[in-house]
């Protein structure tokens, strides 16, 4: 394939053209900010996808063998790939807590010259490999992640990264834009996986 040609997909025709995804209009409705507005405008370009992200995504954070504070690290490793200004300004908030302190977050952007344990270091090795050059997960790093993670939380971590690379879209078209920008949004999940953003945190 020239590079002058372009892969375009089918788009489904009358009825069979899905709605804007359900998650989506909910949360738009649920936080009137631009950072929702900004994804529903995404969104619009091909609403079948945008579904299909939505479910995935939903699917994903439904997930709960991993425990909350290593999936909330590699949420924010994938936020400091991706430089999406969206996930970088929200902190995971379960149950009224952050589910990392602010100075554990901050360890993230350079986690191994941190005193992250090794546990967390293993779980952004594999986030940084899978994200960037998936070919990098070598023997040591599988071994790495044998000793430190059951299989149920690898397929996880892979799940959470998968789900938390669809912003990319958004950082290309500079529609990742925070609930708020001078401060931190909390971040929480209903049952069915739909994110709730709230309050501004101090």
């Amino acid at each position: 394939m020239s590079q002058s040609q372009k892969i375009r997909l089918p788009l489904p025709e009358g009825d069979a053209v899905p709605a804007l995804s359900g998650r989506m209009a909910r949360a738009s409705e649920q936080t009137p900010d631009p950072s929702s507005r900004a994804q529903r405008r995404a969104a619009e370009y091909r609403p079948d996808l945008a579904t299909a992200m939505g479910e995935l995504h939903a699917a994903a954070v439904r997930l709960g063998e991993l425990d909350p504070q290593t999936s909330e690290l590699v949420r924010l490793r994938c936020a400091t790939w991706h430089n999406c200004r969206v996930c970088k300004s929200l902190r995971h908030v379960t149950g009224g807590k952050r589910v990392l302190d602010e100075s554990t977050a901050a360890k993230v952007a350079a986690y191994e010259d941190s005193d992250l344990d090794d546990h967390e270091k293993v779980a952004l090795r594999l986030a940084d490999a899978y994200m960037t050059v998936p070919g990098r997960i070598d023997e040591e790093l599988s071994a790495q992640i044998s000793q430190e993670f059951t299989d149920g939380e690898v397929a996880e971590m892979l799940l959470d990264i998968i789900a938390w690379t669809q912003q990319k879209p958004l950082v290309a078209l500079a529609l990742d834009i925070p609930p708020d920008p001078a401060a931190l949004t909390s971040l929480d999940f209903d049952e069915r996986g739909e994110p709730i953003i709230g309050a501004t945190l101090s």
